[in-house]
């Protein structure tokens, strides 16, 4: 039997896929709090890899840092979908226990059990009370606030005096902040979604009446 139909080697794939995933996201993570430290002491500029970038650059490592989270869950979802296919149910389970009881603090902990909204299917929603909502939540504005600028916060303080010449620097990067927020979160929820299924207790969730969400399911989500 080759690898790729050996339903082990299959899990080990998701397994594997989940962790490089969580990887990028925790480097992602960490680039958005070293730089926001960064920020606050006032300094123009940061390190990445021995050299020094202007603060107003900070989104472009975020661009890669998107290309990388995109690239990465797109062979998480291939190898979840070979495992839906040729996997068992109880090895599908195990993959996402395996998983979700790791070191990335992405899924450690989370709620499998999510149901599709009833008015719109391929809207998934998520407990609030799931810590690895709270930790996204967290990650996602630490990077929206590394990419806006901070000088508005210091003219509004008696800081800084306004510089209108950098009015629409500051909108454009404002912008940037919301879409690699918005479009990270659009990968990250994706690949969540199709990993969840992989679990028996999003199995029992989205086979209940769907026309009737579950409290925890009202309260909010991705």
């Amino acid at each position: 039997m080759s690898d790729d139909k050996d339903p082990d080697f299959l899990e080990k794939g998701v397994v594997t896929n989940a962790e490089t995933v969580g990887k990028v996201l925790m480097t992602g993570t960490g680039l958005a709090g070293m730089i926001l430290l960064v920020k606050l002491t006032g300094a123009e500029n940061f390190k990445l890899f021995d050299a020094e970038y202007p603060i107003v650059h900070a989104w472009f490592p975020f661009l890669l840092f998107t290309f990388a989270h995109w690239y990465a869950a797109a062979l998480l979802l291939m190898a979840i979908t070979k495992l839906k296919e040729k996997g068992t149910a109880d090895l599908c389970h195990t993959a996402w226990q395996e998983v979700s009881a790791s070191g990335n603090l992405f899924v450690r902990g989370a709620v499998a059990a999510m149901k599709p909204h009833p008015k719109y299917p391929n809207l998934y929603i998520r407990d609030p009370g799931d810590p690895a909502v709270v930790f996204t939540l967290v990650a996602v504005l630490g990077m929206m606030l590394a990419i806006i600028p901070f000088d508005l916060a210091f003219v509004l303080l008696g800081c800084k005096t306004f510089d209108w010449s950098q009015v629409w620097a500051a909108v454009l990067l404002t912008l940037g902040a919301v879409v690699f927020a918005a479009v990270n979160w659009l990968i990250g929820g994706n690949w969540l979604v199709q990993f969840a299924q992989l679990s028996k207790d999003h199995v029992l969730a989205t086979t209940t009446n769907p026309a009737e969400p579950s409290a925890a399911a009202d309260r909010g989500g991705m």
